[in-house]
């Protein structure tokens, strides 16, 4: 049995409780357990200590980049458009995404390192894609300018939450619209009376009516796929919610 945590680093008690059941099961098969962490440091010297039995075998070792040099990285990048691709066709059959995908031209920089971060690029291919299909207006516009990929995904998304918004009959300044995607991804909700109370609070819909807030509410409730337990959905990848959220603290650290 092979049993995975990610951000093992934000589940210290969880896994207080979990290693001393599994050093005690004797009528199991065996058992791994691969932490994911973005660090180690103090939490897993200290997890070692209180759990010397469970984990004194445990090896410990650093992920290198998936894609070392740049003729790996085009291979992962055309990879990246073309499934981009199929999907967007899948979803949008009144645009030749396939035949976009043939327009895409690789980065000239694949060697540098935040081309070592698959994540990056798959980003990369997405907005290459999205330029040579001629969505979302202007990126092409916005490329030489030097901004991060995380800005530029999120022009797309930001186009995304005004358009959507609109079909719910909502009409929000567009940063009032951001803040409530940024809440719903921070904050969370588990119910509708806390998505309420949660909305209640955020600049720009403090003293809405009630029903203006309901409205907001069901943007946002199907704005992005929520997971068990969540009533909202969140903005994904983590790397462009971080991105997002550190953003509007920068720009108002009181919110």
């Amino acid at each position: 049995i092979l049993l995975i945590s990610d951000y093992a680093e934000t589940r210290t008690s969880q896994f207080g409780r979990l290693l001393p059941l599994l050093s005690e099961a004797s009528d199991v098969p065996p058992i791994r357990l691969l932490l994911l962490a973005r660090t180690d440091g103090d939490w897993w010297r200290d997890l070692r200590v209180e759990n010397h039995q469970a984990l004194n075998a445990a090896t410990q070792f650093r992920l290198l980049p998936l894609d070392l040099d740049a003729a790996a990285r085009k291979d992962a990048f055309d990879e990246a458009v073309a499934a981009f691709a199929k999907a967007l066709h899948a979803m949008d059959e009144k645009r030749n995404w396939l035949g976009c995908a043939a327009d895409v031209t690789s980065p000239q920089d694949l060697d540098t390192d935040k081309y070592a971060v698959p994540l990056l690029l798959q980003m990369s291919a997405l907005l290459a894609l999205l330029r040579a299909g001629g969505e979302p207006d202007g990126l092409a516009a916005l490329e030489p300018t030097g901004l991060p990929l995380e800005r530029l995904m999120l022009e797309h998304e930001q186009r995304y939450w005004t358009r959507t918004a609109a079909e719910h009959g909502i009409s929000l300044y567009p940063d009032t619209l951001g803040i409530a995607v940024a809440a719903a991804t921070f904050l969370g909700a588990a119910t509708k009376t806390e998505a309420l109370a949660t909305l209640a609070r955020l600049p720009g819909l403090r003293g809405e009516p009630e029903d203006r807030l309901f409205a907001i509410n069901g943007w946002l409730r199907n704005l992005y796929p929520s997971s068990p337990g969540q009533y909202w959905g969140r903005l994904e990848p983590d790397r462009i919610a971080e991105h997002h959220i550190g953003a509007l603290a920068a720009d108002d650290p009181g919110l």
